[in-house]
């Protein structure tokens, strides 16, 4: 339990998946911070991949990483398969190295294994919460019956009062034991949903799965308020946590207070470089969006517009930023879909319409709201025609093969054109050849905006720790609850294909979000833009 209570000490090291499965997408960063984890297909391992033929070659119980002192070892435990770092098979044992890959089975998956450097590879560093619900993902057994009296101490222990003992009385070990039961299920529901959600961003026509999605958050909802009745339903907690309140809220204050201020080798209180950089990202969420379609218009050619029968409510068009001088930032992909980065042809069935209309000759317009934290008063409205995007050389055509599927969105769209000659010759669908130019920019919003460290995003060494942070959700009321810090490692700065090159990085949800440097002095600038492929465009090259 010292991963919680005694996290201003202890250090915790990050597995960055690069295999897709049922649990973890590639480039998913998973924080480890307690002192043992197993690694398998058993129910069990807190580190799991499914039991079907495409894991088949990973054991049940395949390896363990175990804390030694300061160090990390990586233990051998299939008697039938390999465990691998960098390629070779271990033995027994192996202290492992920031940067290591490790891999369960000759062809089975693979993960980096990352020590952040620095403030940032304490356990203190993350947020009590956050460090909670990751206790509790990792060791809810054998610590499970610890939780509940874990949870009653958590406001005792962030002001330090470390040594309250709460006796539980036999009503309160009913209790108690509800309220694991009732944390088993929100962890499972949890996990069905990132399942069914996974599976709607493959088919985003699927409304039977889109209600199904809609039900289990319900039944999560209902989960949870029980759990939270059974806090009112004890009353000496109550008492006590009544009592506390006006302590916490006062100490948690003065940590705001504290968070512009930095302590230099003499005891000094200076403040940051830049008076405007804050050391917590949620001072910032005001100026991070997401973005939302409102509508599609498809202008032809003829002079004529046509709707582009696709419904907006579907469409995950990721995030966006405003920079020190009021400009809207965003990923070039989110304000025109139909083209792609790196060579990649639209897959999806909404943007390959929109590619086809494109490569048709026609004009393509899209209406755009954009939310922050603010509140719904205060969005950004915008058409994809108001933003500026490089030139020269950038947009070049990709052939692809004209199939049934794609006269039939054709035919749709009302155009006129030889059959035969297409399906022999193809189309060109135009994209992005390199991931550097992804990016457009919408000057004079007149709101205020996130500084930037354009210096820092020339020359940032490879496994530097990075934090993306984006909304997680389409719902613009709750934006803030769904606020995800996501922190990523550095792979090298490219400066030859002017990106910055990550370690992993997350989904569509973050396209086009801002991606933060932690300075020296603690504060948080940003130093580029995500547009996918686990790459970054740098704040120099679009301010």
């Amino acid at each position: 339990m010292g991963a919680i209570f005694n996290g201003s000490g202890r250090t915790y090291y990050i597995l960055e998946h690069k295999t897709n499965s049922k649990y973890h997408n590639a480039g998913e960063s998973q924080k480890i911070i307690i002192d043992e984890i197993e690694m398998g297909r058993d129910a069990s391992c807190q580190v799991r991949w499914e039991d079907t033929p495409e894991f088949e070659m990973v054991s049940r119980k395949h390896a363990a990483i175990v804390r030694d002192g300061q160090n990390w070892k990586l233990v051998h435990l299939s008697t039938s398969n390999p465990t691998l770092v960098n390629g070779r098979p271990i033995q027994g044992t192996y202290y492992l190295q920031s940067g290591d890959e490790i891999q369960l089975a000759a062809n089975g998956p693979r993960m980096g294994f990352i020590v952040p450097q620095g403030k940032q590879a304490m356990t203190s560093s993350i947020k009590l919460t956050e460090r909670m619900n990751l206790f509790r993902q990792q060791a809810l057994a054998p610590y499970k019956k610890a939780l509940w009296a874990m949870a009653i101490l958590l406001l005792l222990v962030i002001i330090g009062f470390g040594a309250w003992n709460y006796k539980l009385t036999q009503d309160n070990k009913e209790l108690m034991a509800q309220a694991e039961q009732l944390m088993e299920q929100s962890a499972a529901l949890d996990a069905q949903i990132a399942d069914m959600e996974e599976q709607i961003r493959n088919n985003p026509e699927n409304e039977e799965l889109r209600k199904q999605i809609e039900e289990v958050k319900q039944q999560k909802q209902q989960v949870q308020t029980k759990y939270t009745t059974i806090y009112r339903d004890n009353p000496a907690l109550q008492k006590e946590l009544a009592k506390l309140k006006k302590k916490v809220t006062d100490v948690e204050e003065d940590l705001e207070d504290e968070d512009d201020d930095v302590i230099d080798d003499g005891g000094k209180k200076t403040t940051p470089a830049n008076p405007n950089a804050k050391s917590d990202a949620r001072a910032y969420y005001g100026s991070i969006y997401r973005i939302i379609v409102e509508n599609i218009t498809i202008e032809g050619r003829d002079g004529v517009s046509r709707p582009s029968n696709i419904s907006t409510s579907k469409i995950d068009c990721g995030s966006g930023f405003i920079t020190p001088n009021g400009t809207f930032v965003t990923a070039r992909q989110n304000i025109q879909p139909w083209i792609y980065v790196d060579g990649n042809t639209p897959a999806d069935s909404w943007r390959l319409r929109l590619a086809l209309a494109f490569a048709m000759g026609d004009d393509i317009i899209i209406n755009y709201s954009a939310y922050s934290t603010d509140g719904t008063a205060q969005r950004l409205q915008f058409s994809s025609r108001d933003f500026s995007m490089p030139t020269g050389g950038d947009i070049v055509s990709a052939h692809i093969a004209i199939t049934e599927e794609h006269l039939a969105i054709l035919d749709a769209y009302g155009y006129t054109y030889n059959k035969k000659q297409l399906l022999k010759e193809g189309l060109d669908i135009k994209h992005i050849t390199a991931a550097a130019r992804s990016y457009a920019t919408l000057p004079g919003t007149g709101r205020a905006g996130i500084p930037t460290d354009a210096g820092t995003s020339q020359s940032i060494a490879g496994g530097t720790p990075l934090d993306i942070v984006y909304y997680e959700t389409s719902n613009v009321q709750n934006l803030a609850a769904a606020a995800t810090y996501r922190t990523v490692h550095t792979e090298k700065t490219d400066n030859a294909a002017g990106v910055i090159r990550l370690q992993g990085g997350p989904g569509a949800a973050a396209f086009g979000a801002p991606v933060f440097f932690r300075e020296e002095d603690g504060s948080l600038m940003v130093v580029g833009i995500y547009v996918g492929n686990s790459k970054v465009v740098p704040v120099h090259r679009f301010q």
